[in-house]
């Protein structure tokens, strides 16, 4: 991992995050004057207009998000953290390598985390998995105050800061990666001043799909842009920026929580949503069960 040349000589890399993304690749870096301040570097693909515009609203995202407790933060104890314009245009016909510097947060993703500490049934207790959804939808209810979507809520999003001993219910979780998310703002945009083909992607965006191969929300999936009439190219547009795509993303980590199993698709070929399959039913009723001690005469019940 070689550091872009404008980004401060004061840091140096001593480490890579993750896998490359769809968005660019994460460092751990270390201030060489004081070897016990590491950060996260982003550097973001400049391949395309789309990338560097989701560059600038990951870092307008970080803007709106400052003082949040769990989520990522823009490094504050640098002179330059950034050199993202602060204008979409300005952005968006850059030639430059974006890169933006955040406070480091230790730990795994959450699904590292989980895969350490599963029962010999492959699976946590349904109490824990219900307090890891209640902290998430806590820390979403911040965001969501801002006037910020993260829409891509997934478990390799999510880190944890935890010790080794320490209960799962008992971490702390904290949402990174911003890059898609839907800022209020956004309308205020004025397209026209970019090219053409940067305002029909504005356009026709709405008839992609967001996000990846994690499970996809209804709200985020692909539409017939082009055929739709106004009134439901108007609801399109509502529900792709929607709080409850996050709500539902919520709702599918704590589905894999509870069941160990994770879709891609809403629908199998069968028609059957995920929480409709056998196996993810007996899943479910065997941890409430589990937790309230019930009996096998009163399975019926739930």
């Amino acid at each position: 991992f070689i550091l872009p040349p404008d980004v401060p000589e004061k840091w140096e890399v001593i480490g890579q995050s993750g896998d490359e993304g769809g968005q660019g690749e994460v460092a751990i870096i270390r201030d060489k004057t004081n070897v016990n301040r590491r950060a996260a570097i982003k550097v973001y693909k400049k391949d395309t207009k789309v990338k560097r515009w989701r560059a600038h609203r990951e870092l307008m995202a970080l803007v709106k998000l400052k003082g949040i407790d769990n989520v990522s933060q823009l490094e504050t104890d640098s002179d330059i953290n950034t050199n993202v314009p602060l204008t979409e245009e300005e952005a968006v016909r850059s030639d430059r390598q974006f890169w933006t510097i955040m406070k480091y947060i230790p730990g795994i993703t959450l699904r590292e985390f989980i895969m350490s500490r599963l029962r010999q049934d492959g699976t946590i207790s349904l109490p824990a998995a219900i307090k890891l959804a209640q902290q998430l939808l806590s820390i979403v209810k911040q965001i969501h105050s801002r006037g910020i979507v993260h829409r891509d809520l997934k478990h390799i999003n999510l880190m944890v800061d935890a010790k080794e001993d320490c209960p799962i219910e008992d971490v702390q979780i904290y949402i990174i990666d911003f890059g898609l998310a839907y800022i209020e703002t956004e309308e205020e945009i004025d397209w026209s001043r970019f090219d053409d083909a940067m305002k029909n992607y504005e356009r026709t965006n709405l008839g992609e799909p967001l996000g990846n191969a994690y499970y996809r929300v209804p709200q985020l999936e692909a539409k017939n842009w082009n055929k739709l009439p106004d009134f439901e190219k108007y609801d399109l547009l509502f529900d792709r920026r929607s709080s409850t795509i996050d709500t539902s993303n919520v709702c599918s980590i704590l589905f894999w929580l509870i069941t160990n199993n994770e879709y891609v698709k809403q629908r199998d070929d069968e028609g059957l949503a995920p929480h409709h399959k056998r196996a993810a039913n007996d899943s479910i009723i065997k941890k409430i069960k589990e937790a309230f001690q019930l009996p096998s005469s009163e399975e019926n019940i739930i």
